[in-house]
Protein backbone atom coordinates (compact mmCIF):
# COMPACT_ATOMS: atom_id res chain seq x y z
CA UNK A 1 0.00 0.00 0.00
CA UNK A 2 0.94 3.55 -0.56
CA UNK A 3 -0.01 6.50 1.26
CA UNK A 4 0.43 10.14 1.88
CA UNK A 5 -0.57 12.06 4.94
CA UNK A 6 -2.34 15.46 4.27
CA UNK A 7 -2.85 17.99 7.32
CA UNK A 8 -5.45 20.31 6.16
CA UNK A 9 -5.76 24.06 7.87
CA UNK A 10 -8.44 22.38 10.22
CA UNK A 11 -5.99 21.22 12.99
CA UNK A 12 -8.73 18.20 14.03
CA UNK A 13 -8.64 16.68 10.18
CA UNK A 14 -6.03 13.99 8.95
CA UNK A 15 -6.41 13.19 5.36
CA UNK A 16 -5.10 9.97 4.04
CA UNK A 17 -4.30 9.49 0.10
CA UNK A 18 -3.96 5.46 -0.32
CA UNK A 19 -3.21 3.72 -3.71
CA UNK A 20 -6.20 1.37 -3.55
CA UNK A 21 -10.04 2.06 -3.63
CA UNK A 22 -11.56 2.57 0.08
CA UNK A 23 -14.84 2.77 -1.31
CA UNK A 24 -17.25 2.62 -3.71
CA UNK A 25 -19.27 5.27 -3.33
CA UNK A 26 -18.30 9.22 -3.75
CA UNK A 27 -19.21 10.01 -0.29
CA UNK A 28 -19.90 8.47 2.96
CA UNK A 29 -19.81 9.73 6.94
CA UNK A 30 -19.40 7.85 9.95
CA UNK A 31 -19.68 9.96 13.02
CA UNK A 32 -19.29 7.41 16.07
CA UNK A 33 -18.84 3.26 15.94
CA UNK A 34 -22.77 3.19 16.67
CA UNK A 35 -23.47 4.89 13.40
CA UNK A 36 -21.37 2.70 11.18
CA UNK A 37 -24.64 -0.37 10.86
CA UNK A 38 -26.98 2.90 10.31
CA UNK A 39 -25.19 5.31 7.78
CA UNK A 40 -25.38 3.49 4.31
CA UNK A 41 -27.78 0.09 3.30
CA UNK A 42 -23.95 -1.38 3.16
CA UNK A 43 -21.77 -2.11 6.36
CA UNK A 44 -18.93 -0.28 6.98
CA UNK A 45 -15.14 -2.21 6.60
CA UNK A 46 -14.01 -3.78 9.67
CA UNK A 47 -11.26 -1.77 8.79
CA UNK A 48 -13.30 1.51 9.68
CA UNK A 49 -14.74 0.24 12.22
CA UNK A 50 -11.32 -0.75 14.17
CA UNK A 51 -10.21 2.93 13.31
CA UNK A 52 -12.57 3.98 16.55
CA UNK A 53 -10.88 1.30 18.87
CA UNK A 54 -7.96 4.16 18.65
CA UNK A 55 -8.73 6.69 21.09
CA UNK A 56 -9.17 10.19 20.04
CA UNK A 57 -10.91 9.15 17.11
CA UNK A 58 -14.60 11.21 16.72
CA UNK A 59 -15.19 10.84 12.95
CA UNK A 60 -14.68 9.59 9.35
CA UNK A 61 -15.43 10.26 5.98
CA UNK A 62 -14.90 9.39 2.82
CA UNK A 63 -14.67 12.35 0.51
CA UNK A 64 -13.01 10.82 -2.63
CA UNK A 65 -12.76 7.02 -2.89
CA UNK A 66 -9.18 6.73 -2.42
CA UNK A 67 -9.16 8.98 0.48
CA UNK A 68 -10.02 8.75 3.77
CA UNK A 69 -10.95 12.28 6.37
CA UNK A 70 -10.30 11.18 10.05
CA UNK A 71 -11.58 13.57 12.96
CA UNK A 72 -9.75 13.76 16.36
CA UNK A 73 -10.84 15.03 19.73
CA UNK A 74 -8.42 18.44 20.24
CA UNK A 75 -6.55 16.75 23.22
CA UNK A 76 -5.13 14.33 21.25
CA UNK A 77 -1.76 14.42 18.83
CA UNK A 78 -2.11 13.52 15.28
CA UNK A 79 2.05 12.11 16.47
CA UNK A 80 0.51 9.49 18.12
CA UNK A 81 -2.86 8.68 16.27
CA UNK A 82 -1.11 8.65 12.35
CA UNK A 83 0.88 5.44 13.00
CA UNK A 84 -1.81 3.59 14.75
CA UNK A 85 -4.04 4.92 11.72
CA UNK A 86 -1.40 3.90 8.73
CA UNK A 87 -0.88 0.16 10.72
CA UNK A 88 -4.93 -0.37 10.69
CA UNK A 89 -4.57 0.67 6.84
CA UNK A 90 -1.70 -1.58 6.16
CA UNK A 91 -3.15 -4.54 7.58
CA UNK A 92 -6.30 -4.55 5.48
CA UNK A 93 -5.02 -3.10 2.46
CA UNK A 94 -1.51 -4.49 2.29
CA UNK A 95 -1.37 -7.81 4.48
CA UNK A 96 1.54 -8.85 3.18
CA UNK A 97 3.45 -5.84 2.31
CA UNK A 98 4.19 -2.89 3.85
CA UNK A 99 2.78 0.51 3.70
CA UNK A 100 5.14 3.07 2.39
CA UNK A 101 4.74 6.48 2.54
CA UNK A 102 5.17 8.35 -0.99
CA UNK A 103 5.89 11.75 -0.17
CA UNK A 104 6.51 14.12 2.91
CA UNK A 105 2.95 14.31 4.70
CA UNK A 106 1.56 17.59 3.17
CA UNK A 107 1.04 20.62 5.82
CA UNK A 108 -0.80 23.55 6.10
CA UNK A 109 1.50 26.22 5.32
CA UNK A 110 1.51 30.30 5.54
CA UNK A 111 1.26 30.40 1.51
CA UNK A 112 -1.70 28.00 1.63
CA UNK A 113 -3.29 30.34 4.48
CA UNK A 114 -2.60 33.38 2.06
CA UNK A 115 -4.04 32.04 -0.74
CA UNK A 116 -6.90 30.80 1.29
CA UNK A 117 -7.53 34.30 2.40
CA UNK A 118 -7.11 35.45 -1.36
CA UNK A 119 -9.91 33.31 -2.20
CA UNK A 120 -12.07 34.51 0.28
CA UNK A 121 -11.45 37.74 -0.42
CA UNK A 122 -12.57 37.34 -4.10
CA UNK A 123 -15.66 35.23 -3.39
CA UNK A 124 -16.80 38.26 -0.85
CA UNK A 125 -16.32 40.33 -3.75
CA UNK A 126 -18.10 38.43 -6.06
CA UNK A 127 -21.06 38.34 -3.40
CA UNK A 128 -21.80 42.14 -3.29
CA UNK A 129 -21.41 42.08 -7.18
CA UNK A 130 -24.27 39.62 -7.09
CA UNK A 131 -25.96 41.50 -3.88
CA UNK A 132 -25.44 38.45 -1.99
CA UNK A 133 -24.75 39.09 1.65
Amino acid sequence: MRYQLEFPRNKVVLCVHVDQQLTDKNMEMYYGREHMDTASADPAPIWLKEMYDIDGIVGMSFIQRYELHIEKAKVFSWDDLAPQIVEILRRYLSPEGEATETAEPKRWTAADELEYQRSERMWAGLDSVFGED
